[in-house]
């Protein structure tokens, strides 16, 4: 009887050390799956028209944009904001004869940094919106609150608002470049 319990408690012993294993493994298996909860089966994904019909702004209006604010995850955009000032004061106490040449009312200064801002801000949305996208399965466990685990953003429109998100500040740079070139060009002119 004593062989037999010690038999027992070795396999039990295997069989704890190989779900623990299991649990840390980096296999597809998602932390509901390890943790022995039902998952959702994955639906079919959305039709063309479908991913256009559900990112209709007008028709959807601030829900819209209410979905892309969450989406953006709120919190760390206070990060990058206050980061992003810091770094503002940071060169101004570091160059003020830099600061003293341009002046605060220089409206080209700030409209460039606000563009970084912009820039900053889509760069942020695009990171938690990939993370987001790759952590469905234990966002839905964890996060249930976040757009894409609620089903309010599905996955076709999570990647739009993801590949538009670092395109935009690209076009941007290249708008303001262009912009700056015809000014220079309009100075050159005029002397």
């Amino acid at each position: 009887m004593k062989e037999e319990d010690e038999v027992d408690a070795k396999e039990e012993e295997e069989e704890n050390d190989d779900e623990w294993m299991n649990f840390f493994s980096f296999d597809r298996v998602g932390p509901a799956e390890r943790m022995g909860r039902e998952t959702t089966q994955r639906t079919q994904e959305p039709s063309t028209a479908e991913i256009l019909t559900s990112l209709d702004i007008e028709s959807k209006g601030s829900n819209f944009l209410m979905t892309v604010y969450k989406f953006s995850r709120p919190h760390t955009i206070r990060g990058t904001v206050l980061a992003f000032f810091s770094g503002m004061i940071r060169v101004f106490l570091d160059n003020p004869e830099a600061l003293a040449k341009v002046g605060l009312t220089n409206s080209e200064m700030w409209v460039t940094a606000f563009l970084g801002l912009f820039a900053l801000l889509v760069g942020n949305a695009f990171i938690v919106g990939i993370n987001q996208i790759y952590d469905v399965r234990i966002d839905k466990i964890n996060k249930p609150f976040l757009p894409i685990a609620s089903g309010e953003l599905d996955i076709a429109g999570a990647w739009i608002i993801v590949l538009v998100s670092p395109s935009s500040p690209i076009l941007l740079v290249c708008a303001s470049l262009l912009l700056i070139e015809d000014r220079e060009r309009d100075k050159r002119a005029a002397w």
